[in-house]
This record gives C-alpha cells, structure tokens and sequence, in this order.
C-alpha cells in the first residue's frame, strides 16, 4: 500500500471537495437531520460525493465510514478493513450556514483498524492540517510545535454543545469546570477543535457526543501530538467513542478527576 499515493489522493479530494463547496454555497439546499439544529446541506453532499469518487478511482478496493452515505462499518469491523477512508464532508455545517468561519473537511485513512493517515481542511481559512502517525502534525507543510500550558488554572478548554437528548449532561460538565480553568470556547467544530488541541491553542478538549466522521483525522493529530485521549471511562479513545477527554498528560489526572468522578 503506497502512502504517498494515499497522502496525495486524500489532498486531491480534499481541493476538489473545497472548490466543489465553494461554488455551492452560491444557491444552498438545506435540510434538517435527526436532533435540533442538526442539517445537512447540498454542498456537504456534492463534497462526499466527490472526495469518494476521488479516492475510490485511485483505491477500487477501498471503502468509507461517510457521514452523509457510508454507516455500514462498526467498531465490531473496523479491523477487518484493509483500506477505510472516514470522511466528513463538512464538520461545522451549521457554522457554514451561518458562515462562521469554524468549518472543516476531514479525511481519516486506516489500514486494518491502524491510523496512517490524516488530513483536515479549514474551510473558511484555507489552512491544510494534515498528519501520519510517527512523523509529527503539519500545517501547511510545515512541522507544528505545541505550546505547553502547565496548570489548570491557566488551561483554555474547547467543547461543543451536543445534538439530540445529551446537552444537560454536557451543561453540567461544563458548571464543574467553571472557575477552575482559565477560560471555555465552544466552536462548533469537534475536527477543528481536535485540531486546535493538536497545537495547543486549546489546552484540553472535552466532548459528550462525537461520530466517528468527527474524530477520523483529528484523534490521530490529538495522539500524535502526545496528548492523552480517553473515553469518560478512562480507557484509550477510538473514533467510535461517543465521549471524550483529551489533555496532556500532566493536566489529564486533575480534568478527569474534576469531572468523570
């Protein structure tokens, strides 16, 4: 399996995807989806569809986890996939509607249930975050290196508020931390937010209600990063947990405690 071709199909589809979203933005459809606020519209269509046609032209063997098309694989079937591109089409779409400038288009390329490669697409900014694990995060081409942050006291924590029946649970996350960090930022976009976590403009990120489409890419930056990403019960994070903590290590203990137990 050639991964330069892997690495420079994935940035193929995303360009094609960007301009593809770029043009449909001049006459949108928008329909609702399942949980309130929740959309989908034709350019995240026409964007799947073409990153997919893309990638499946150069890989005929591969398959997709897609947001909008693509469910049939499952944490149970992961692994047995030689080739799997999860693609989100557009990540933020209600910022995109509302044109706030928090969009992303993200591809997450696996081999057998091993991460190999990721890419995330800002839309609005037009800024390429792209990672394979062992060889560090880019931003357009170039290495980034992560700030360090070295209490709580000082942290900045990213999170976004949930779709369907979970925004409680996640308010009453977010009471337990106020006053004991420096600051919150909700965003809109749970790739971007990985991202920004990936960098260090956020220090932790905190999240109750993610898709795999969500975390495909940025959970590889998160790990590759040296940031520590577990599910609510502690346990090394998947792209197929709905809940998430991801800080670094010398944070992670003293977040976790504050609001898991």
């Amino acid at each position: 399996m050639n991964i330069e071709k892997i690495k420079e199909k994935s940035k193929e589809a995303i360009k094609s995807a960007a301009e593809i979203i770029e043009e449909a933005r001049k006459n949108l459809r928008i329909t609702a989806k399942e949980g309130v606020g929740n959309v989908v519209t034709s350019a995240d269509e026409a964007s799947e569809k073409a990153i997919m046609e893309i990638l499946k032209e150069a890989f005929p063997e591969c398959q997709f986890l897609a947001e909008e098309t693509f469910h049939q694989i499952t944490k149970d079937n992961f692994q047995e996939i030689e080739l799997l591109f999860v693609v989100d089409p557009i990540d933020g779409t209600t910022n995109f509607v509302s044109n706030i400038p928090m969009s992303a288009i993200s591809i997450g390329v696996y081999k057998y249930g091993k991460p190999i490669y990721g890419i995330v697409y800002n839309i609005f900014q037009k800024d390429i975050y792209n990672v394979e694990p062992g060889n560090g995060v880019f931003l357009n081409d170039k290495r980034i290196q992560r700030k360090t942050v070295s209490s709580l006291e000082k942290a900045v924590v990213g999170s976004s508020w949930a779709y369907g029946n979970t925004p409680q649970e996640a308010v009453e996350k977010w009471a337990k931390i106020v006053g004991k960090v420096a600051t919150m930022r909700c965003l809109g976009s749970a790739a971007l937010d990985m991202v920004m976590t990936a960098t260090g403009q956020f220090t932790i990120y905190f999240h109750n209600s993610l898709t795999p489409y969500d975390c495909g890419a940025g959970l590889m930056m998160l790990k590759e990063m040296g940031i520590r990403a577990t599910n609510w019960q502690g346990k090394e994070s998947t792209i197929f947990d709905e809940k998430i903590i991801a800080a670094p290590d010398e944070l992670y203990g003293e977040f976790y405690s504050l609001i898991c137990q």
